[in-house]
C-alpha cells in the first residue's frame, strides 16, 4: 500500500512539474529569439567619449565590412537623453551607398527606444545599462552571405528640430575600435573623421562544428576579446570548483 501510494505520488509530481514547464515555456515562447546563438563582430563595449545630433538637417551614414556570415543584429550607442517624444529615428541598412531598395528599415520612436534585456541569447548581446546611456539593438533576418561584405547603416530623424532630434554616441579614434577593418561615417553623403559608435551581431546557423569555428575565428580578431573570453572562462571554472567544495 504504501509503495502504491509512493508511486502515485512521483507520478503526479512528474505531471505537475512538466505541466508548470509546459506553461512558463508557452508564456514566455514569444521572448525567445529565433538565433539564440549570438556573437560581437565588430565594435566595443567601452562608453564612446562623445555624441552627433540626427535630425532634420543631420542624417548619418556608417560603413563597415562584416568579418563573418549571418549578421542579424546591429546595436547603437543612446547617450542618456530625455526620449519622451513621439519623432521617429529610422534605421536603415543598404549594401551600397547608391541603391535606393534597403536590406533593412525600422522605424522606432524616441519613447520606445529603451534599453531591454535579452536573456534568453547564448552569449547575450546585451551590457548592462550605464548613467551615461545604452546600447539598443536593431534586429532582422540573418544575412547569410555578409562574410567580407561591404554594408552602410544609415541613422536619420525627418521629422526632427535642430537640438530636438536623437543623440547617437561618437567615436573619434578608429584604433581602438575591435573588428573595424575598414569602415567611414558620413553626414548627409560627404564623409567625415570619425564613426559612430556601434557595433554588429552575427549568429550561426549549421551544426555545432560551424559554431565553434565562428567563437575561434572571433576570438583570434583580436586579443582583448581572446583575453576576456578566457578571464570569463577561468571565473566559471572557479565557481563549479567553489560549489563542488562545499
Amino acid at each position: 500500500m504504501k509503495k502504491n501510494k509512493a508511486i502515485l505520488i512521483t507520478v503526479l509530481a512528474l505531471l505537475a512539474i512538466i505541466t508548470g514547464f509546459t506553461v512558463f515555456f508557452w508564456r514566455i515562447r514569444a521572448r525567445i529569439p529565433d538565433n539564440i546563438f549570438s556573437f560581437l563582430d565588430i565594435g566595443t563595449y567601452r562608453v564612446p567619449p562623445s555624441f552627433v545630433e540626427i535630425n532634420s538637417a543631420n542624417a548619418y551614414y556608417q560603413s563597415f565590412v562584416s568579418n563573418f556570415d549571418n549578421l542579424f543584429i546591429v546595436s547603437i550607442f543612446i547617450p542618456s537623453q530625455n526620449l519622451n517624444s513621439d519623432k521617429e529615428l529610422i534605421f536603415s541598412l543598404k549594401s551600397s551607398m547608391d541603391k535606393s531598395q534597403d536590406l533593412v528599415t525600422l522605424k522606432w520612436k524616441f519613447k520606445d527606444i529603451h534599453f531591454k534585456k535579452n536573456n534568453f541569447y547564448i552569449i547575450p548581446p546585451d551590457r548592462e545599462e550605464t548613467k551615461e546611456g545604452f546600447h539598443f539593438h536593431f534586429e532582422f533576418p540573418p544575412i547569410k552571405n555578409s562574410k567580407n561584405k561591404e554594408f552602410y547603416l544609415y541613422f536619420e530623424s525627418p521629422d526632427s528640430k535642430a537640438g530636438e532630434g536623437m543623440r547617437l554616441g561618437f567615436w573619434d579614434n578608429i584604433d581602438s575600435y575591435e573588428g573595424l577593418a575598414k569602415g567611414s561615417l558620413f553626414r548627409d553623403n560627404k564623409p567625415i573623421r570619425g564613426f559612430l559608435a556601434f557595433r554588429t551581431y552575427n549568429t550561426w546557423q549549421g551544426n555545432m562544428k560551424d559554431a565553434i569555428k565562428g567563437i575561434k575565428g572571433r576570438l583570434l580578431l583580436d586579443k582583448s576579446f581572446l583575453i576576456f573570453y578566457m578571464v570569463i572562462l577561468l571565473l566559471v571554472i572557479v565557481a563549479l570548483l567553489w560549489v563542488s567544495i562545499r
